[in-house]
């Protein structure tokens, strides 16, 4: 296939991929709408209610699997795995702290995901950049926390929350700055949208801000899309990871094909070979010499090129029209005007026409 069919081909391949994952996320969608269709506020905590919260989270791990395998489980589905765990705790809100830990717990999978080869990383050209937004993120987070500080010395069993939520942000700034790192649009949009989802829970939870009418759905909302797209963007990046290794393996693949041709080229005797082994008789001992070396020359890997070929037929030619020639008489046309440079030549030609003549 040429240039043209080829981007073609893979257009259609990628609008396929993109519609196959369409329909696979379709059970997450549907779950999603469920769950805000049968949320009310003020809900009692329910197993139910936990099980209608943490299946869109699980469907969307059960997506990963199907398309990334089973390493993914210590991955992006192992993350969404224990976010599931934290939605079903954070239904209890005497749970929150062990919720707040299976959260811990899905950052740090991300993170080590996010470090993983399946996510090309861009250093040589834009690591100012990427310092830059690190900065940005440790000071955001870091503000952030300093300022929930006194309302975390005010909640129940702050003498376990106030550490804990610190390292629950050191863990959520890390998990964003190595998704700046990949540079993978999804990824970066996720884990930037996840940081806005836990900052307005904490500000809801800790009574930072009076109660919003729709607080609790501004947090679902952002967070169900953070893991949406944290989820979708793994799938790409292994999906771009693979059209990666093929093109390379392909690559390498004609690159070993045209050092073989190549090799088989050299070694190969030339088809200008041919006419000096044919015509060896005809010259003198020492011609005769010089055309073994020659050719010994052209077989070992030394090509003539196409121009040289056509001078030494020629000279060839010239040769045997004097050897072929009635009494040294030309068969036609003025004989070949020797140079300055073929005196040497000239002379080897005067003693091939006295064997020539001899054996007659």
């Amino acid at each position: 296939m040429d240039i043209l069919e080829t981007d073609a081909y893979d257009k259609r391949r990628r609008r396929n991929m993109s519609c196959a994952l369409l329909l696979s996320l379709l059970p997450f969608f549907l779950s999603s709408a469920l769950y805000f269709y049968l949320w009310t506020p003020d809900s009692v905590p329910s197993v139910v209610s936990a099980g209608v919260k943490a299946a869109p989270t699980l469907l969307l791990a059960a997506v990963v699997l199907s398309w990334n395998g089973g390493q993914s489980v210590l991955g992006v589905a192992g993350g969404l795995i224990f976010s599931a765990v934290g939605d079903c705790c954070l239904v209890w809100p005497e749970l929150f702290i062990h919720g707040m830990g299976a959260f811990a717990v899905a950052h740090l999978l991300y993170s080590v995901t996010f470090l993983s080869s399946r996510y090309a990383t861009y250093s040589s050209s834009s690591s100012s950049l990427n310092r830059f937004l690190h900065l940005v993120l440790v000071i955001v987070g870091g503000a952030f926390y300093i300022y929930l500080f006194p309302f975390l010395q005010k909640a129940p069993n702050s003498d376990l929350l106030t550490p804990g939520v610190g390292i629950y942000f050191i863990l959520i700034t890390m998990m964003a700055a190595l998704a700046v790192r990949t540079r993978h649009v999804a990824t970066l949009l996720g884990s930037l949208i996840f940081m806005v989802s836990d900052a307005s829970l904490a500000l809801q939870v800790f009574k930072v801000l009076p109660p919003i009418e729709h607080g609790q759905i501004v947090v679902m909302v952002t967070y169900y899309l953070a893991q949406l797209l944290i989820a979708v963007g793994d799938i790409k990046a292994a999906e771009d990871k693979d059209d990666f290794s093929k093109e390379h393996q392909a690559r390498a693949h004609g690159k070993a094909n045209v050092v073989c041709g190549e090799r088989k080229l050299a070694a190969a005797p030339s088809p200008s070979t041919q006419p000096f082994l044919s015509e060896a008789k005809l010259h003198s001992p020492h011609q005769h010499r010089e055309t073994i070396v020659r050719n010994e020359r052209l077989q070992s890997g030394f090509l003539l090129s196409d121009q040289t070929y056509r001078e030494e037929n020629r000279l060839v030619f010239l040769d045997l029209r004097h050897v072929l020639s009635t009494g040294g008489k030309e068969l036609g046309g003025p004989p070949p005007q020797p140079t300055l440079d073929d005196s040497q030549a000239l002379l080897h030609l005067l003693h091939l026409i006295h064997l020539t003549f001899a054996d007659i």
